[in-house]
Order: structure tokens, then sequence, then C-alpha cells
């Protein structure tokens, strides 16, 4: 069944048989996520009951009161009050799911009602005790589970949708003459797009679906994405109603960029939605965690590695001699300069016909253990004296030379935005492959991205990810 589309100039196809066919798998998502978390939440109960009653882990008192039967009946009612508090925190609706879902907040907040739910139980009826280590390790163990097996989820679901299951039948729906073209990666992620519509093609749509129950139950839990700028409030609001008649979700694309949960939020202006966006800083206690993270690692990586640099600094000056490390001039936190250290790997007059240029692959001017140093990373170890000095940070955007920045600033207008806060040894651009040679816009949208992300979390993965891709040696030139 089809209906013509005015923005396409084509037939829109309303039957299409996979749209049918993953919305169907994606209807039973909630009830496979609440069978598989009611199985981590039992293990975990189970575990924390072995733990404490065979094992006798943290006992403080024993007594005749506390009985693996009473505790065996807490564990029903803590899987029963969990689930119950999972659902109220929409852990359940396919929307938290993805990214900026706040995910792990509403798992923490879900233990936290169900601890406060139970706790209330066993002090009103006082019908049995509970263990307090018993009940400090079923939190920590359920807590611990629903994150890593919600995080597994996630990833599957993920690899899913990029070979092009699960996705979201999907129009997206904009004013005359409006393009998509600026975004249409997100044909990648959630949605399957069937249409691109302006409001009378949407029209034409909507028709014909509710003129015919049978596509209507077809093309269920479909969705429209408004782009916001295209439409007045009252446009904008007569399509979130026949939205409603269709019984379709509506998602709107803002100009907003990517921001953390923590900076955003929403609040009620005259009867419009009104998005309050907190700017990404790094002050006061913020940038005291990054600091205080960055102190401890670099002080206990110099004292562990100390031995392995000055092997590596006896094998550059014996090798290649004098100077064994090499100094440069670097852009630093807010555009300032400072010298940034290295071990040596190129020869001493690498740039004396050439001027600053950027290394490439099989780089002529690297010595024989250059290459070694530089495809293991190991030429950067020197740089943890810059983050002692606080000229930079074990994890932010790369410092560059000052040429280099003026040219880059000028090709790319993000990139400036860099400098926000200390350059780092490593960074989300590097954690994720975009290392040497590699395209520079995907770079510079890598490292404001962190910038307006960053996390001590995120800090910490992203050094777990640059050991693997330092394993690996990808891009390392």
């Amino acid at each position: 069944m089809q209906v013509e589309s005015e923005r396409s100039g084509s037939a829109v196809d309303l039957t299409r048989l996979h749209a049918r066919a993953n919305a169907g798998r994606r209807a039973v998502l909630g009830p496979a996520r609440i069978a598989v978390d009611a199985v981590t939440i039992a293990l975990g109960t189970a575990v924390a009951v072995v733990l404490r009653f065979q094992f006798n882990l943290f006992e403080v008192k024993e007594s005749s009161a506390l009985t693996v039967p009473s505790h065996l009946l807490a564990s029903l009612i803590w899987l029963s009050a969990l689930l119950v508090a999972l659902a109220s925190n929409r852990l359940y609706d396919e929307d938290t799911l993805f990214p900026g879902g706040g995910e792990s907040a509403r798992l923490l907040r879900s233990v936290i009602e169900a601890a406060a739910g139970l706790s209330l139980f066993v002090f009103l009826t006082q019908s049995f005790y509970v263990s307090r280590s018993w009940f400090g390790l079923t939190l920590l163990l359920s807590l611990t589970g629903l994150i890593a097996e919600r995080r597994l989820l996630r990833a599957h679901l993920r690899r899913r949708r990029k070979q092009g299951d699960l996705k979201r039948a999907s129009f997206l729906v904009s004013s005359e003459g409006g393009s998509w073209d600026e975004w249409r990666d997100m044909r990648n992620e959630e949605f399957e797009v069937l249409a691109e519509l302006d409001v009378d093609g949407l029209e034409a749509v909507s028709a014909q679906v509710l003129a015919d129950p049978a596509l209507k139950r077809r093309l269920a839990d479909s969705a429209l994405v408004l782009r916001a700028r295209d439409f007045d409030s009252d446009q904008f609001w007569q399509l979130v109603l026949r939205a409603g008649q269709l019984g379709w979700s509506v998602f709107v694309h803002s100009p907003v960029r990517s921001v953390g949960r923590d900076r955003l939020s929403v609040r009620d202006l005259a009867g419009h939605t009104i998005f309050k966006v907190a700017p990404p800083t790094l002050r006061g206690a913020r940038a005291f965690q990054k600091r205080a993270l960055d102190m401890a690692l670099s002080v206990t990586a110099l004292l562990l590695l100390s031995p392995v640099m000055l092997v590596l600094a006896a094998v550059v000056g014996a090798s290649s001699g004098r100077p064994i490390l090499y100094k440069q001039e670097r852009v630093g936190l807010a555009g300032r300069t400072f010298t940034m250290w290295k071990f040596r790997t190129m020869r001493i007059d690498a740039e004396a016909a050439s001027g600053p240029v950027w290394t490439v692959e099989n780089d002529e001017r690297r010595t024989r253990f250059g290459s070694f140093l530089r495809r293991t990373s190991l030429d950067e170890l020197p740089q943890l004296v810059n983050v002692l000095k606080g000229d930079m940070s074990l994890i932010g955007p790369r410092p560059e030379r000052p040429t280099f920045v003026d040219e880059f600033s000028i090709a790319y207008p993000w990139y400036q935005f860099r400098h926000r806060i200390r350059p780092g040894i490593t960074g989300w651009a590097q954690a994720q492959g975009l290392r040497g040679n590699t395209e520079l816009g995907s770079r510079i949208q890598s490292d404001n991205w962190y910038i307006e992300n960053w996390s001590i979390w995120l800090d910490l993965k992203i050094l777990c990810s640059t050991l693997a891709e330092v394993f690996r040696g990808s891009n390392a030139y």
C-alpha cells in the first residue's frame, strides 16, 4: 500500500515488512529485560546468602534470629520491590536504552528505593530479622549485576541496530523545502526511515493509516521525528496531536549539541517548555577531581615506570646520541604555550629542511629505535612530568604546535574550543583509534565531545581504551 510523498516525489511504501518485523522483535524487549533483570537480582541475593551464611563473610554478630529461610523470604521481597522500582523509574522503556537515557542513575535510584521499601517492611512487620552484612551484599551485587547486564544488552542492541535490526519505523517531518542532509547519520542508529515528508505529505500518510485498521496495526509504535526550527508553536503541537491519533511517538531534533544530563534541565515558562543548557566547565569541584586524579595516577606511574624510562633513555643515547629528550613548544589551556617533553625519536636535524610538518607513516626521519618508541607510544612517558607541573592532564585533547593551531583554527572553527581544558597525553579521539594522520574533523569533534561530557568514569574508560589501542599499535607513527 503506497501514498504519494510530495517531498520525495515518489510513493511511500507503508507496508515494508522489515519495519513490521522490527516492531515485532522490539515488542519482546520489555518482557525479556524484566526476565533477565529478575534472574540477575535473584542470583545476586542468592550469592549474598551463600557468602553470609556459608562463608560467614562480613559476619559481625551471630544470632539465632538470623536464619536462612527468613533471608530467602527477604530475597523474594527484595526481588519484587526492585522490579517495581525499576519499572517506576521507566527502566523498561525502550528509550532508556540509548545514550543520554540516564540508565545508571535510574538504576541507582531504583536500588535505593527498593532498599527503603525492604527496610520499611522489616521495621513495620518485625516478622523476621535481616543480617546487615547480607543486606549490604545484596544491594552491592544487585546494582553491580544490573549495571553489567544492561551494558552488555546495550552493546548487543547496538550491534543489532548497525545490522539493520530492531529499528523504529519513522517519518522525518520538516517544513517545505527543509532538508535532513546534516544529520542523516541517525539512520544508522535508532530509526528506520520510511519517508521524509512535509506537513501535507504527513496528512496524506495519516489519512491512509487511519482509514485502514490493518495498516494502523502494522505501523504501531512508529515515530515522527520533527525538526524544532521548522514549525511555530501551533504547527508543532498540531503535529504532536496528529501523532497521538496514530499512536506514534514524537522525537524532536533540537539545535542543542550532545550534552550530559547533569547540564540539561527542563522547566515551564508561560505554557512553553524551555531547556536550560549549562555551559561545559571544569571549575570548582570538577576541576579538583580531575586534577587529583592526574596527580595520583601520574605520581604512581612515574614511580612504577622510572626503571623503564631509565632503560629507554640509555637506549636512545646509545643508539642515536644526545639529546635523549626532545622538547617542543605546544599550545595548552586557554591558548597558552608550554614546553612538552618526549623521548627523541627523530634525527637531530629532522625538520631543518622541511620546517614543521606532521609525522607520516614510514617517516624516513625516524631513528630505528624511535620507530619502536612511536609504535608503542613509549616516547610519550616524559609527559608525565608535564602532568605533574600542571601543563597537561592525563586525559584531554592532544596539544599541537602553534603554527598548526593557527592553521587549523582557520580551517576548523571548532578547533579553538579544544583549549578549554588542559591538553592530555591521550584523549577520547586516541581511545577510538584516531591517532597519527587520521581525519582531523573527527578528532576535533571527539575532543569537544569529551570536554562537554567529562566525568571521572569517562577518564578511566579512556585510559583502559588507550592501553588497548597502544597494544594494537594502530595509526601510531
